[in-house]
């Protein structure tokens, strides 16, 4: 069978990822209000990207080949409290901003310009 694949221009490859949901008239819709709303600001408004994450620290144990018969042993920490963090970037200086949050929601999304 290998030999076959091989003779019939196959390749052994790791498949490339692509966003799930791309929609390229989208993009292009976003790009034009983009472009768009950059045109009206004055010189001291900031346009800026935002999101948040919710990390925690803790050791994550997955699958791997063990010979059979042996446990193979994984020392772990306790499990720590969930970070909640917002980051916000300002393309055209490339400043950015994080913040630590108690939970991440609409009322805790403002962030206040610091740039």
């Amino acid at each position: 069978m290998h030999d076959w694949l091989i003779q019939h221009r196959f390749s052994h490859k790791k498949p490339k990822g692509t966003p799930a949901r791309f929609n390229a008239e989208r993009q292009a819709e976003f790009i034009n209000k983009y472009d768009e709303l950059k045109a009206t600001l004055s010189p001291n408004e900031l346009l800026l990207f935002m999101d948040s994450v919710h990390l925690t620290q803790e050791t994550k144990i997955t699958y791997g080949w063990i010979r059979k018969g042996v446990e193979k042993l994984i020392a772990t920490v306790a499990s720590r409290k969930r970070i909640n963090l917002t980051g916000a970037i300002d393309l055209t200086t490339m400043s950015v901003l994080t913040r630590e949050y108690e939970t991440i929601n609409s009322n805790s999304a403002t962030v206040p310009s610091p740039f």
